[in-house]
Parts: structure tokens; sequence; C-alpha cells
């Protein structure tokens, strides 16, 4: 259980059925296909489908937003994490950013926080795979705290 100053958050289920299940029913389609004709040759795009349904999952079970202990802790869908101080956050925003992927600049949205020490980098946080009520439960938390 949870403490009023404790909050942890996962991956939201939208995401899951929306990133994953397309490929989930299109592997199940290729497996039909198979069965019903053997002759299809399609066991392989069974593998594919289902191999890159489950690299999502992977993916998204990899974010997790975690206040406790006076922690704030950000984990990306990589598995990398990210943390401070609750006492050490200035401020949050959102905010569109630029970032390069082959050779193009996408703006995408992030929840900015910043941290009070000026030469420390700011922690990014992808919002999308959240619910929007758990986010505003991390902000509500946060601005509780520097007040």
């Amino acid at each position: 259980m949870h403490s009023p100053d404790s909050i942890e958050s996962r991956a939201c289920i939208s995401g899951y059925i929306v990133l994953s299940g397309i490929w989930w029913g299109l592997g199940a389609f290729a497996l039909w296909l198979t069965i019903a004709r053997p002759s299809s040759d399609s066991a392989p795009v069974v593998a594919v489908c289902w191999t890159i349904g489950l690299l999502w999952i992977a993916w998204l079970r990899g974010f997790r937003l975690r206040i406790w202990d006076g922690v704030f802790e950000y984990r990306d869908g990589f598995y990398r994490t990210y943390s401070c101080k609750l006492d050490d956050i200035k401020s949050t925003r959102t905010q569109w950013i630029s970032w390069r992927f082959l050779w193009r600049a996408l703006k995408v949205p992030r929840m900015i926080v910043d941290l009070t020490d000026p030469n420390a980098a700011p922690i990014l946080i992808n919002t999308k795979p959240f619910s929007r009520t758990s986010i505003a439960s991390f902000r509500d938390l946060i601005d509780r705290k520097e007040k």
C-alpha cells in the first residue's frame, strides 16, 4: 500500500492494445492461414508478427513513474532510470522538443522536470504510455512538495 506521498504508475493498458494488439492480430490471422492452407508458407509471418508484438510489450513494460521516500524516479522504455530527490525539483512543464531520427527532426511532447542544480540536465519524460490521470497525480504531488 502506498502512503499519500508515494505513487507509482506504469504504462496503461490502451498502449499495450494499440501498439502490440495489431501485431498479435496479424499473427493470429497468419496462424489461421497456416492451419487452413498449409501450402501458404505463412508460418514465418506468425513468428515475425508475434516477435514484434512481444518487443512492444517489453518496451512498454519498461515505463515506470514513481515517487517514494522523497525520491522521484522515471524509467523509460529502454529500462534507463533517472532519479532525483523531490527537494531537487524546481518545476515541471510540458513542451514539444526536437528529436533527431533518421536524418529528420521530429517534434515530440515531453514533460520536463527542471532541477535546482543549474548544471544538472533536466529529466525528459515520455508521457504517452501513461494515463492522463497518473500524470496529473504526479504533477500534483510534485507541486505540493514545491510549496
